[in-house]
């Protein structure tokens, strides 16, 4: 199984409001995350490069358009610096996209690339015309899941080394709320959502919230040692 850099990314999607913005980000790194998960498309990162300077924390980045590839990747470069740990394609996209990161990986201009949204089918193309191609595969893959989706994406990313790393991991808590009532000790759906994640294989997750006792029960269930018994029980 991947041994992932960050068991936990902040992700920092639709937090456009500067202030609460900053104010999430260092809650974040006081909880103890120390990568922030952005986006061209997020149109927050120039913020978000701001606030982590002099941190401990780094950031990773996703890029969404084929066609301005090469020019977005330069921007992040310049953007973040040395703070800048790491590149995804925001959807799937052209091998010759992925090649981009990957020329940039090799370099040494970034540390780890990866993709996101990418299907099974996707992902083993890709994974297929690397090997084609002499490439290495991506560091991380990032995915919606949580308990109201199945993804075998998890088992390709086991098989190849790779980071399964969950987004969204909170869209089906509606429908937990039920059960986290049912529950013989009190629970959350936020935490019954997480640990559904972790048993289920997920070797890494974004998280988002602007309140700090959330994140704080956020990371305790993540850090639970064996997610699959404390489901059960």
């Amino acid at each position: 199984m991947p041994t992932p850099t960050h068991k936990i990314v902040f992700g920092v999607y639709r937090l456009n409001d500067p202030p609460i913005l900053e104010l999430a980000v260092r809650q974040a790194i006081e909880a103890g995350i120390h990568l922030i998960d952005t986006a061209v498309m997020y149109g927050n990162d120039t913020q978000v490069a701001k606030i982590i300077q002099g941190t401990p924390a780094r950031a990773g980045t996703k890029l969404r358009r084929a066609a301005t590839i090469e020019a977005d990747l330069a921007r992040s470069i310049e953007l973040f610096g040395s703070d800048l740990e790491r590149v995804l394609l925001h959807k799937p996209m052209p091998f010759s996209a992925y090649a981009v990161l990957e020329e940039a990986r090799e370099a040494g201009k970034i540390e780890k690339i990866g993709v996101c949204n990418y299907s099974l089918e996707q992902l083993e193309a890709l994974l297929a015309e690397a090997r084609k191609r002499g490439c290495a595969p991506p560091d991380i893959v990032q995915n919606e899941f949580h308990p109201g989706l199945n993804s075998p994406v998890i088992q390709l990313c086991d098989e190849h080394g790779i980071t399964f790393e969950a987004h969204s991991t909170m869209l089906a808590n509606d429908h937990l709320a039920p059960l986290a009532a049912q529950a013989t000790s009190p629970t959350s759906p936020a935490a019954l959502a997480i640990l559904h994640c972790k048993a289920r294989g997920a070797h890494a997750l974004a998280l988002t919230t602007t309140k700090f006792e959330h994140l704080k029960e956020d990371l305790l269930a993540a850090a639970t040692p064996d997610p699959k018994e404390k489901l059960r029980t």
